[in-house]
């Protein structure tokens, strides 16, 4: 008897960035907009989140399939734009 089990994990890129740019209240309410995003694509498909830290979300699918048909409509990585700083 074999077992597989399809792991997928996603992390927000550039994280340090988003809480810089937009303060601690409005970038943990962002990341908790899309954790809870991504959580429900993983359950849609038959996943099952195992585990939430900070903006990363860890997830177990029964095969391979359902896994990538989660995480399709998940954009790649982006750049962010970068932090305009200001002159004295």
């Amino acid at each position: 008897m074999s077992l597989q089990t399809t792991v997928v994990f996603t992390d927000l890129f550039g994280s340090t960035r988003v809480f810089e740019a937009l303060g601690n209240v409005k970038a943990t309410q962002a990341v908790t907009q899309i954790t809870t995003w991504i959580t429900k694509l993983v359950e849609l498909h038959g996943g099952r989140v195992v585990k939430t830290l900070g903006d990363g979300v860890l997830a177990l699918f029964d095969n391979n399939r359902a896994a990538i048909d989660a995480a399709h409509p998940i954009p790649p990585e982006r750049k962010l734009p970068k932090k305009k700083c200001r002159e004295s």
